[in-house]
């Protein structure tokens, strides 16, 4: 119905929102200085018209080569043009520009075999000012993936850290570090450093996180990296993992060397203690390697990270009861008081046994792919085994739980077993 296209687009839009590149939606492009926000709305406007335009609409798999003028909608160049400039004030010339930019080349064989048409879903026709447009990819396309492709092509994947937006993640990370610690009734010596710490023009390190729990200096390495989506991107980003483990052990063994250096608020009582313990970890934007450690320095992303920080216990799992308004949900220890927070921190924000618990739920199936003289092609991807996650969340369950809150949804009312 109408009303669940509009959820379901009001809602991939939240996702989007919320997702790692969320805080990089203002940043400005090289499309007459536009806002991937403002290529957002321009992809939604598109997809409306395409929805109203096509008189039969179809769903985004297509069974044979004569269905797939059904999938695309014939228009001309100034008519989108018009639905830029009139329903979000662009300029013509930036709606021209964002036109090209979502305008595919037929013969730039090696970009579509990587990235097809997804995040460019025009072909221009040799008529003049004529131009189709993917509707399939437009209904379908998952816009986190899209929003990825763009700021790729146009240069900002590797910018990101530099950026004045990147700067604005590296303080929103601080200041979620000291907010998750003052909220935390397990953690009461505590000290965040609330800026960059930078020694460079003394020849010292710059410290993108740093903050003390009792006598343990945790230095941080933030990294805003895009989300690897084939084989030669997973190569290029576990190499960027790799480097920036490298620079967090670098940089944890120059304050180690150099202790006296810390802020005076660092200090415990009067003085800077050297029995201080440094230890490296790395902070990633999104989830994409979390719970590895690459020469051992833990990597762990933001969500993580203000989860440990502010409580040592979390809710790892749920199950409802039935159709009634009750669910039971499994709480998991991480630490018990402070010391043991200081003690086993490496591989608590790795997280590395709620990880691995999970890899037995993994299986892996062959999905076939259509193909147009009809030749046999099968994709191996991986999936979540439905049936082993029920049994893997049933038998042991409450057992495998520290506790187990008990919530009825109807009465609002909580408790505790």
């Amino acid at each position: 119905s109408a009303a669940s296209d509009v959820y379901k687009r009001q809602n991939q839009l939240r996702i989007l929102e919320e997702s790692y590149l969320g805080p990089f939606l203002d940043a400005k492009t090289e499309i007459s200085n536009v806002e991937v926000r403002t290529l957002l709305a321009c992809w939604t406007l598109l997809r409306e018209f395409t929805v109203k335009a096509l008189q039969n609409p179809v769903g985004s798999i297509f069974q044979s080569s004569h269905t797939l003028k059904n999938y695309a909608v014939e228009v001309s160049v100034s008519n989108i043009v018009s639905i830029f400039v009139d329903c979000l004030g662009l300029t013509a010339d930036a709606a021209k520009s964002i036109i090209k930019f979502w305008t595919t080349d037929p013969t730039d064989v090696s970009t579509l075999f990587r990235r097809g048409i997804w995040a460019s879903p025009i072909v221009e026709l040799p008529s003049v000012d004529r131009i189709l447009i993917a509707h399939c990819v437009l209904n379908s396309a998952n816009l986190i993936r899209v929003a990825s492709i763009w700021f790729e092509v146009l240069g900002l994947a590797d910018n990101l850290e530099g950026s004045t937006l990147g700067d604005a993640f590296e303080q929103n990370v601080r200041n979620s570090c000291a907010a998750d610690l003052s909220s935390n009734p397990l953690v009461d010596d505590f000290c965040v450093h609330q800026e960059n710490y930078d020694k460079s023009k003394v020849g010292g390190e710059q410290i993108d996180i740093l903050l003390r729990i009792g006598s343990t200096l945790l230095v941080g390495e933030v990294k805003c990296l895009m989300l690897p989506a084939d084989p030669a991107e997973r190569y290029s980003y576990v190499d960027k993992l790799k480097q920036a483990t490298n620079q967090a052990r670098r940089k944890a063994n120059w304050l180690k060397a150099n202790i006296q250096e810390l802020p005076s608020t660092f200090a415990v009582g009067d003085e800077i203690s050297e029995s201080f313990e440094v230890k490296p970890f790395v902070i990633l934007n999104q989830s994409a390697g979390v719970g590895i450690q690459i020469n051992g320095v833990p990597i762990t992303d933001v969500n993580w990270l203000s989860l440990v920080l502010s409580d040592g216990t979390y809710s790892s799992q749920a199950l409802k009861h039935g159709n009634a308004k009750i669910y039971f949900q499994g709480l998991s220890t991480l630490y018990r008081d402070q010391n043991e927070l200081e003690q086993k921190w490496d591989v608590i924000i790795s997280n590395e046994s709620n990880i691995r618990r999970r890899l037995n739920i993994l299986s892996m199936k062959r999905i076939p792919i259509p193909t147009s003289d009809s030749r046999h092609f099968e994709m191996l991807v991986e999936y979540i085994d439905q049936e082993k996650l029920v049994e893997q969340a049933t038998s042991r369950f409450p057992s495998q739980y520290d506790q187990v809150r008990v919530i009825d949804t109807a009465k609002h009312r909580k408790t505790r077993r």
